[in-house]
């Protein structure tokens, strides 16, 4: 992984391609949940270092979009980490649904940040030159999507 993100598993198992081949790493799973990536970020950049020391990727292959269950447990999934976790990647190839997006807005005032990246975002960022970059640009579409939105009244 570029821009000093580590993680625990061999890069050789990981395929960049969007159509699927090639074979992704395995699952980390507990007695209480499954964890596609976790990522220790050691990045000398100075704009990830601001972030939590690990990062949570989930990767949801789906042939329909990812609803808002599925950042629940996300969210979920970000809280079992003694506050060591606060930003993750959620990678929906097949699409997110807009019920998502406003579940996101609704809780744009707590710490955590989940960046969408569905399927235009994922072939831009395989094919891009540099990465660090597009997930960056990712990110900062994340966040302000909260202050251009303006708060959603109501919680779930």
């Amino acid at each position: 992984m570029d821009a000093g993100l580590t993680a625990t598993i061999n890069p050789t198992d990981i395929s960049p391609r969007r159509d699927g081949g090639g074979r992704g790493p395995t699952a980390t799973i507990s007695q209480t949940e499954e964890l596609d990536l976790l990522v220790q970020n050691a990045s000398p950049d100075p704009f990830w270092q601001k972030e939590s020391p690990y990062f949570l990727v989930e990767c949801k292959n789906w042939s329909k979009h990812v609803g808002a269950r599925e950042l629940r447990d996300l969210w979920g999934k970000m809280e079992g980490r003694y506050d060591r976790c606060r930003l993750a990647l959620l990678v929906a190839p097949d699409g997110i649904a807009d019920t998502v997006r406003t579940l996101q807005l609704q809780n744009a005032k707590q710490s955590k940040l989940v960046v969408l990246i569905g399927p235009g975002d994922l072939d831009w960022l395989v094919a891009g030159p540099d990465r660090s970059a597009i997930l960056k640009e990712l990110h900062q579409r994340a966040v302000s999507a909260a202050s251009s939105e303006g708060d959603v009244e109501g919680s779930t």
